[in-house]
């Protein structure tokens, strides 16, 4: 595997960094951001660099990208919320949907950057996943999850960041390998159910050598991202949210016995109004939120939450937002939803893995 340079400012993650990469080569830059004073100009290469930005408090976000040449080149920025023990995004392209709405003076700051925008011999190659070695990643889902991987672009993207990128719809369809050949083979779901009680059952499931049942097969990767789909953001009682919460406090628990592995819990996308209420799909919001937050997070280092249902919301009234609806009957998000978060998704996975590396 290839050790690349990433750009790196700010001492302590430099260390850090440079302690998991080992020794490193030198990639060529795609891109670069001029920062204002007391910064400088810093050299960005393809895939994310952590850069320490020096814009005023209370900057734009969309002012970063702004101040890189060619501003074209960025995908997306990332920012590490120790408080809640998230990360909030901003994209170029989907402004309305990114939750980091300004920046301060000297942030740390993950500017994600590809290669397509740069200058003619300006050629690159993408940084390697932190560690300096591939990581496998298994990302069990049913049809949101699939649509997300084909219109999002989300293998090629994980891909080209040095991933090797598998995934798990329905029993029927299977796994799917990194290099995006279907097996026709299956890790026999129990009743294909990934509903927050199907999730409980499998993690609660033994892990078996060799694999005999779901949790075994997944453990089989370094890093797993597991979500439920669209039906269970209708909530339609306290009673029935606390249940929920009950069930992932459980697969807390069974992820934190395996500290060398990395989980991303992804918060289910939203209904449409013709398939929920009002109260159902505040219920939504409050667990989405509450898997995001500091409460389920905070101490469990290897356990990361990618809010996919925040980002798919109407935050007016919980629902899947007018734009990315495919109709008015079908829960689905549509072709932009996926083309706008799959290269999220995808740096997300990047960034979680890099800061779990680096602690």
């Amino acid at each position: 595997m290839k050790r690349l340079a990433v750009t790196v400012v700010g001492l302590a993650l430099v260390v850090a960094l440079l302690a998991a990469r080992g020794s490193l080569v030198h990639a060529q830059p795609v891109a670069s951001i001029t920062l204002p004073d007391p910064g400088s100009t810093e050299q960005l290469y393809e895939g994310c660099n952590n850069i320490s930005l020096t814009f005023p408090d209370g900057t734009g976000s969309e002012t970063v990208p702004q101040a890189v040449t060619p501003s074209e080149a960025v995908q997306a920025m990332w920012r590490y919320n120790a408080a809640e023990s998230r990360f909030v995004g901003f994209s170029p392209a989907a402004p309305q949907a990114s939750d980091l709405v300004t920046v301060d003076f000297l942030d740390a700051v993950w500017l994600c950057v590809t290669g397509a925008a740069a200058a003619p011999g300006g050629g690159s190659v993408a940084p390697p996943p932190a560690g300096g070695e591939s990581h496998s990643v298994m990302f069990l889902h049913h049809s949101t999850g699939a649509n997300l991987i084909a219109q999002g672009g989300v293998r090629e993207r994980l891909t080209d960041l040095g991933y090797e990128f598998y995934d798990h719809g329905y029993n029927g369809d299977g796994l799917v390998l990194a290099d995006g050949t279907w097996t026709g083979t299956n890790f026999d779901v129990p009743d294909d159910n990934t509903d927050p009680d199907g999730l409980a059952n499998i993690f609660a499931q033994p892990l078996d050598d060799p694999p005999d049942n779901t949790f075994s097969h997944l453990m089989e990767y370094d890093v797993i991202a597991f979500k439920s789909c669209f039906p269970t953001s209708n909530i339609q009682s306290d009673e029935q949210l606390a249940g929920y919460k009950s069930y992932y406090l459980s697969i807390r628990d069974r992820m934190d016995e395996y500290p060398n592995k990395i989980f991303i819990v992804i918060t289910p996308p939203p209904e449409i109004p013709n398939d929920t209420d009002s109260a159902a799909a505040a219920r939504a919001r409050d667990w989405a939120s509450w898997l995001a937050s500091d409460e389920y997070l905070s101490g469990h280092a290897n356990v990361f939450t990618f809010n996919f249902f925040n980002l798919l919301a109407d935050p007016s009234d919980n629902m899947l937002r007018a734009e990315y609806r495919t109709d008015e009957w079908d829960a689905h998000p549509n072709e932009l939803a996926n083309q706008t978060i799959g290269p999220l998704f995808a740096d997300f996975i990047d960034q979680a893995v890099r800061t779990y590396t680096a602690q």
